[in-house]
């Protein structure tokens, strides 16, 4: 096992996963980006999967898509484990929310594009009433 890396298996997968720590210089240009003191969910979650998930670990965006989500909850927890310092930095700065986003960010995406593909149209209420002048 490779330095601030932790590789481990899913039962039912034939692929060896792989989570790795955040370096010091990640963690800095983490915490220098505006979309991150925002802490606006729509830009972590962007954050989180365009750029965070690619650098710390050997799963795609698409695998995610196609895993359960108890699946998907072992890979955040092993990224935790192996990014643990990380998440005590936030903590220490009471950046705790931060790490909640982090989380929502990681697996609550994927239910949120399930929601949005089985989203019915349903028609905004209006009203006819109308003021009656005398």
């Amino acid at each position: 096992m490779a330095k601030g890396s932790l590789k481990f298996e899913i039962k039912g997968h034939e692929k060896q996963y792989e989570v790795k720590e955040l370096t010091v210089r990640q963690i800095i240009n983490l915490m220098q980006f505006e979309e991150f003191k925002e802490l606006t969910f729509e830009k972590i979650k962007t954050k989180v999967i365009k750029e965070i998930l690619p650098m710390t670990t050997n799963v795609k965006e698409e695998e995610l898509m196609d895993m359960l989500p108890s699946e998907v909850e072992i890979i955040w927890k092993r990224f935790q484990e192996v990014n643990k310092v990380f998440f005590q930095l936030l903590k220490k700065a009471e950046l705790g929310d931060i790490v909640k986003a982090f989380r929502s960010a990681f697996i609550s995406d994927f239910f949120a594009q399930l929601v949005a593909s089985s989203k019915q149209d349903t028609p905004t209420p209006s009203t006819t009433d109308t003021s009656s002048s005398g």
